[in-house]
């Protein structure tokens, strides 16, 4: 009986073992990652998109590029056009910023 329990606890280790290298091999990428090959519109967009997911990443712009910090303490910058500006709104119900 004590060889069953042995050979069982074996097995299962293996069949775990398994199950978490699928787990994360098919992990999906950083999020980072999908900021590749961006310009500063499409950037731009996926940076609302993130904050209506409410993503762990913090985005924000200036005169010259976006910014995006992720949660790891990366940071990615991305170009505006030179000939072009943003102009960011804040919108507000009570207050302009929380």
């Amino acid at each position: 009986m004590n060889r069953f329990f042995q050979v069982a606890s074996f097995v299962c280790m293996i069949f775990l073992a398994i199950v978490l290298s699928n787990l994360l091999s098919s992990a999906e990428p950083p999020l980072e990652n999908k900021l590749d090959g961006l310009d500063a519109r499409q950037a731009l967009a996926l940076a609302n998109k993130w904050f209506q997911e409410k993503q762990s990443v913090k985005s924000f712009i200036n005169a010259r590029e976006i910014v995006f910090e992720f949660q790891d303490g990366k940071v990615r910058r991305i170009a505006l056009p030179a000939k072009e500006m943003m102009v960011a709104i804040a919108p507000y119900v009570q207050k302009t910023h929380t």
